[in-house]
């Protein structure tokens, strides 16, 4: 799979009949438990003139192979090797039926995306394929070259569940360091880890906080398995909430081009929430918080103040919690919770 998701690997596990002929159909199948159909290619001949090269290809979604045999009624072979012509007609319209019904339950095969059969490779497979090489976590490009690729990319298995259960655990594929700090940090669910990267509801504490996104989504059924996100719409507009709560439905907004100085903003006094200064990195030449979890939302007293430095004036905020920290702020991330009277 690895191979297939980067051709630059040094991974090569393809195992081709030498008398492939430009023209020719392969169906590549995975010796996974059970067997899975991974593509189907159309063979032409290269310029080097010495191996063949894949002129089209059909990217499917690993229907498996003991489905297929049983809904046609067609044993394939399980070494590699030649199927007569109508036993492959009958096969690669079943396969096209497949893949375009693909994200409904797919006739004649049963729905991939069923979380009642029991954990496989197979399994382990469609999640590495679906990642597209990105982390689940994280969203950043796992890198698949070389030898060590086997131990770059991490596939977390989700246990059986009900698809209708809004926070059960998802299967992911994920990078080194989010897979460490998933496993570090004691989480059993890929679900529970994505949501603790997330701030915490400012309203009623609870780690369900959903990032809203807006915009035309990629497709359907886009946010089926990423409960950490919400459908906005397409309209943005000054007050458009940026994380909403999934339990207690509050909604709050960071506009990172905001200036404070209007009526509505918070003052000097008021009761706010907010998060840490840098706490997202976003100033790359400073250091990050020192604490625990930086995303931790800082709620108290807002404090206001001019600084004379030798790089110039500057605004500072800060917090002063219930506890008696004084914490510094990030301007653009305060949520006034209560006015104070002058």
């Amino acid at each position: 799979m690895i191979a297939y998701l980067e051709p630059r690997s040094p991974y090569r596990p393809w195992l081709i009949p030498s008398a492939v002929a430009a023209g020719d159909l392969i169906i590549t199948v995975l010796d996974t438990d059970p067997r899975t159909v991974l593509c189907v290619e159309l063979m032409g001949p290269t310029r080097r003139g010495m191996v063949l090269e894949v002129v089209e290809e059909s990217r499917l979604t690993l229907p498996p192979v003991p489905d297929i045999e049983a809904a046609l009624s067609i044993p394939l072979p399980t070494a590699p090797g030649r199927i007569d012509d109508d036993a492959a007609d009958r096969l690669l319209e079943a396969l096209s039926v497949y893949e375009e019904r693909f994200g409904n339950p797919p006739s004649p095969f049963t729905d991939p995306h069923r979380h009642d059969r029991p954990l496989s490779s197979a399994h382990s497979a469609r999640v590495l394929l679906e990642s597209g090489g990105l982390c689940a976590a994280c969203d950043s490009r796992v890198n698949l070259r070389g030898a060590a690729a086997r131990e770059r990319v991490h596939v977390h298995l989700a246990d059986a569940h009900a698809v209708d259960e809004q926070w059960s655990d998802r299967s992911a594929a994920l990078c080194t360091q989010c897979h460490k700090a998933m496993t570090g940090g004691g989480f059993t669910s890929f679900v529970e880890y994505r949501f603790s990267l997330q701030p915490t509801c400012p309203r009623c504490q609870a780690c369900r906080t959903q990032e809203v996104v807006y915009g035309m989504p990629p497709g359907p059924g886009w946010l089926d398995d990423k409960p950490w996100l919400a459908m906005g719409g397409c309209a943005i507009g000054p007050d458009s909430p940026r994380w909403g709560c999934g339990v207690c439905g509050y909604h709050w907004h960071y506009n990172v081009d905001r200036r404070f100085g209007d009526e509505d903003d918070p003052h000097a006094g008021d009761y706010v929430v907010a998060h840490l200064f840098n706490f997202d990195g976003r100033r790359p030449h400073m250091h990050p918080p020192d604490v625990e979890d930086p995303h931790e939302m800082q709620i108290g007293t807002l404090i206001i103040e001019d600084v004379d430095s030798a790089w110039g004036g500057y605004t500072r905020y800060a917090v002063l919690r219930d506890d008696g920290c004084l914490r510094e702020l990030e301007p653009d991330t305060i949520v006034a919770l209560g006015r104070v009277d002058s």
